[in-house]
Parts: C-alpha cells; sequence; structure tokens
C-alpha cells in the first residue's frame, strides 16, 4: 500500500516525552514505520477500512493509534500535506489540525 504523508511532525510534548526517554522514542519510530506500511495499530476494523478507502479515493485523512509505553495517534490530514504525531491524550484538542 502506497500513500502520501507530506511533512512529518509531531507536538511539543510528544517531542519533549521522545527527547527524555530514548526507548519511546524508538518505539514512536516504529509505529511510524508501521503506519506508512499501511499498519494501522490499534484501531477498529471499520477504521482500518475505512482508510483505505481514505486512500483509494483521496479525499480524506486517514489515521492510526498505538498502544507503546504511551498511547500515541498519528494522524494525515485530508490534503496530505502533513502528517502529526501526538499523543493520544493530546487528539482532542488537535483534530483542528487534521481537516
Amino acid at each position: 500500500m502506497s500513500f502520501e504523508l507530506g511533512e512529518i511532525v509531531v507536538t511539543r510534548k510528544l517531542f519533549d516525552k521522545m527527547k527524555a526517554d530514548v526507548d519511546f522514542r524508538k518505539e514512536v519510530y516504529a509505529s511510524l514505520d508501521k503506519y506508512k506500511s499501511g499498519d494501522w495499530g490499534d484501531i477498529s476494523e471499520k477504521g482500518k477500512r475505512q482508510n483505505r478507502l481514505n486512500i483509494k479515493e483521496g479525499e480524506r485523512g486517514y489515521y492510526g493509534t498505538y498502544n507503546i509505553s504511551e498511547r500515541i495517534w498519528i494522524t494525515t490530514k485530508n490534503d496530505r500535506s502533513k502528517t502529526i504525531i501526538m499523543l493520544y491524550e493530546e487528539e482532542r484538542t488537535m483534530w483542528r489540525y487534521c481537516v
């Protein structure tokens, strides 16, 4: 499966945690590798189907969640210009950046 990610950015809170914890940083990179390969992590089957459809149709973004030492959220904007990686707890406040 091939799809666009655009610019890859992380939130300040995630960056600080990655900077302080080498093992967590490695987990985040491994999760991004999974995401890039179409492994959406810990989302529902319905969410996985929707991601595949969104990639095929090209009109909506896609996302994945990964339960590593702290749960993270990776989401690609609708226009494919940016992929944002954040702590899952930040998702509710960050959604506006993903439309």
